[in-house]
């Protein structure tokens, strides 16, 4: 088996970080596994894992990539404002938001979740916090999330046992 260079591995990195956050973006954190990451690159599982020892380390590939989008798509002007584009975000049509959402909910339930996570979230409410000197804006809307997501898996459950 030929040897690659270190400039072939990273480069070889970088597209399947691209493939992990393309199937995150499409499906979900629970969609991403080694066989579906390696059916989507077209190599074997066995290659994935030298690139992703665990099932975590997947998780690098949105590192830096996942928050400053959500971000972006949110509006700062005003609290009010900045409530009704979080709930908007969560409810529209393009579903990152409410896909960065899924994961941090996700992860909060792991019996050791992430420090990324708790990083992310904890910048997050800094920033709202700062932004408008309000330190209960972060909770509700977290709150106002947990609600929409449970609401929205109950309403997809119920629509596939009809």
């Amino acid at each position: 088996m030929a040897k690659i260079t270190a400039e072939q591995r990273l480069r070889k990195k970088n597209e399947l970080d691209d493939v992990v956050l393309s199937i995150f973006w499409e499906y979900g954190w629970n969609a991403i596994s080694y066989a579906s990451v390696a059916k989507r690159y077209g190599c074997s599982r066995g290659a994935i894992q030298r690139y992703y020892p665990s099932h975590d380390d997947f998780s690098q590939a949105l590192k830096g990539k996942v928050l400053p989008l959500i971000l972006q798509n949110l509006d700062w002007s005003s609290s009010q404002k900045f409530y009704r584009s979080w709930i908007e975000q969560l409810n529209g049509e393009d579903q990152k938001f409410r896909r960065v959402m899924e994961l941090l909910f996700n992860n909060a339930l792991q019996e050791q979740p992430s420090e990324m996570t708790k990083s992310g979230v904890n910048r997050l409410l800094q920033m709202i916090e700062s932004t408008f000197e309000d330190k209960e804006l972060g909770k509700l809307l977290f709150g106002e999330t947990f609600l929409e997501l449970l609401n929205r898996k109950v309403s997809i459950s119920s629509q596939n046992n009809e």
